[in-house]
């Protein structure tokens, strides 16, 4: 295992300074880490380095969090570190050909734990000191956390709580069930930690419901908090230790619940009828935080621990998840400054060593292409925030694979050669910015929007960030192959509605016509479906067993849209057709042909005429 120190930078947290919580930390869409006051002013955006496993440091200066091998969107994993900032400016990461997992804080932010291949492993905050924890693959452990003291870790081996030392030693096993049991968290006080175990689910079903225990760090004790046969999920200890909030789908929907620590005083908070997630208590334990789409998407909420209070603090058409409190001082989020050296990203050592003759050459051979990089770097940091940078960013990108030069017929011949070769270079040339691409024995690179935007993005302006950030979502899967769609309809409907959302709020935008591309093509699958994915059970003679009505995940896609987007153009155009098909007994014919050929297609961000 390789870990690999790029940068040196963040604070200290300042010994025994008494931290207020003034300050809530949430995921916009896919990677976006945004901050905001508690009384809905200063939203901040702080990194765009962030995912659904992402976790803060406690004084809040660093972020860690799991990132795919973006080369192939699969497995193995890897754990980058980052600062704070408009740059995301990466601190370190750890190799990606050890598939890492599971990143976790000490309390004093001084250490990370995090799960490898069967081992749980601890690295100091500025990248140095890796050690093996447990030492013992065969106990294929994961998810450490720590005890609020920091002397102690559970984990999770073989689907049974285990608890050991800082120092390694005294590893014990504290649950033995053939049930899955999982997701350990400490009490505040040390003295018992709860999980999630679905022991209880005698119907064993193929999506088990589980139920919240908890149980004495020495093992003794064992008890259900929840008790009931829906599923519950998401806990959070209070700072007092006294209660747990947590998810329920109880009654249909998924809401938040808080109970006492002994399973007492149940009670149900938020909203009812809507779905509530991710509990977040602050850190003085008076206030809970929650993601709630109440309104169609997902926004953070804020109430009083007693339910009262209740307030929206975001509003926006991305989803807004996993709030998180920290301390009242926090790092401001600035770009990097002028003339410092940009981040580089090291190919991993396992790398090198077996192939380092092929990957030095492509190395000398890449080097004028990532010094056009640092350039344009430079010259974007010179018009930051300008319409300039935005063209300097677009031009730099569509010449970016133009500069890669070609890497000859031998290479070509080694990546055919076995599937190491290929994992390989695609590991290579991630690292410098390029996605490999195979198909049919046919290779190919393209931009990696995510590493250009990391790079460059903290000197676009705000709507030149957002359209490559949409963009860069896109390139994590394909929406379709062959005529065949795959992705599902509710994914092409956010979509839909991504797209729809940045042309509203970006009527002026430079590249316009490009976005407008992206919004009817996934509309006009979304409403007329595919050649090989149609919205219709085929009659014959295509289908002998078909019965040409609509299918129902159609169907239900649709009803979903309109539910929750229901004052966007794309939904109002949905609920036309789905009033023509329930005319017609959902069944297709010239009534919904006619709807299609006639309804204007929405046009979101421009005026109507008459408007």
């Amino acid at each position: 295992m390789a870990v690999l120190a790029l940068a040196s930078c963040g604070g200290e947290r300042a010994p025994g300074r008494r931290h207020v919580a003034s300050q809530i930390r949430f995921l916009r869409g896919c990677c976006a880490c945004y901050g905001i006051n508690t009384d809905g002013s200063g939203i901040t955006r702080l990194s765009d380095l962030c995912g659904e496993r992402g976790t803060w440091s406690p004084d809040g200066a660093k972020l860690a969090d799991v990132v795919e091998d973006l080369a192939t969107g699969q497995e193995p994993t890897e754990i980058v570190v980052s600062g704070v900032g408009g740059s995301g400016r990466i601190l370190f990461y750890i190799s990606p050909a050890t598939d890492d997992s599971d990143p976790a804080w000490s309390p004093d932010g001084t250490k990370l734990a995090f799960a490898s291949r069967g081992d749980i492993y601890v690295i100091n905050a500025d990248g140095s000191g890796l050690r093996n924890l447990t030492n013992e693959r065969a106990l294929l452990a994961w998810d450490p956390a720590w005890s609020r003291d920091g002397t102690r870790l559970a984990f999770v081996s073989r689907w049974d709580i285990y608890v050991v030392n800082a120092d390694g030693s005294g590893v014990m096993r504290l649950t033995d069930h053939p049930a899955w049991d999982a997701n350990p968290r400490w009490s505040p006080d040390g003295t018992k930690l709860a999980f999630l175990s679905e022991r209880d689910d005698t119907l064993r079903r193929v999506d088990r419901r589980k139920e919240i225990y908890a149980i004495n760090a020495d093992g003794s004790g064992l008890r259900n908090l929840t008790n009931d046969p829906a599923d519950d999920c998401c806990f959070a200890w209070s700072p007092d230790g006294s209660k747990l909030a947590f998810v329920s789908d109880r009654r249909g929907d998924k809401e938040i619940y808080i109970v006492n620590s002994d399973g007492s005083g149940l009670t149900q908070y938020g909203f009812q009828g809507a779905e509530d997630t991710d509990p977040a208590w602050s850190l003085d334990g008076a206030m809970l935080a929650f993601a709630s789409r109440v309104t169609g998407d997902f926004d953070i909420y804020v109430m009083n621990a007693d339910g009262s209070g209740l307030r929206s603090l975001t509003d926006d058409p991305a989803d807004d998840r996993f709030p998180v409190w920290l301390p009242a001082s926090q790092p401001s989020a600035t770009p990097t400054a002028a003339g410092a050296e940009p981040p580089t990203i090291v190919t991993p050592e396992s790398v090198t060593e077996s192939f380092g003759p092929r990957f030095a050459a492509l190395d000398s051979a890449l080097a004028p292409v990532l010094a056009a990089l640092d350039s344009a770097q430079a010259r974007l940091r010179r018009d930051s925030g300008t319409a300039r940078a935005d063209s300097a960013f677009v031009a730099f990108g569509d010449g970016y694979v133009q500069r890669v030069p070609y890497w000859g017929d031998e290479f070509e011949e080694w990546l055919q050669s076995d599937r190491a070769a290929r994992d390989s270079a695609a590991e290579f040339y991630f690292s410098r910015g390029l996605i490999l691409n195979v198909s049919e024995g046919t290779y190919w690179l393209t931009a990696n929007s995510g590493f250009l935007l990391r790079r460059l993005g903290a000197y676009l302006t705000r709507p030149m960030r957002s359209y490559v950030e949409i963009l860069e979502r896109q390139q994590e899967g394909m929406y379709e192959s062959d005529g065949g769609l795959l992705i599902s309809w509710d994914e092409l409907a956010e979509r839909i509605i991504a797209w729809e959302a940045f042309l509203e709020g970006n009527p002026g935008f430079a590249l316009r016509g490009d976005a407008e591309n992206w919004y009817d093509r996934y509309l006009g699958a979304y409403v007329s479906g595919l050649e090989n994915t149609p919205l219709f059970d085929s009659r014959p003679p295509l289908g002998p067993y078909g019965t040409g009505r609509l299918r129902g995940d159609v169907r239900a896609s649709y009803e979903r849209l309109v539910a929750r987007h229901g004052q966007t153009q794309a939904a109002r155009f949905v609920r036309g057709l789905l009033e023509v098909l329930q005319r017609v007994g959902y069944s297709d014919g010239p009534e919904r042909e006619e709807y299609l050929r006639t309804t204007p297609r929405p046009t979101p961000g421009r005026r109507r005429p008459g408007g």
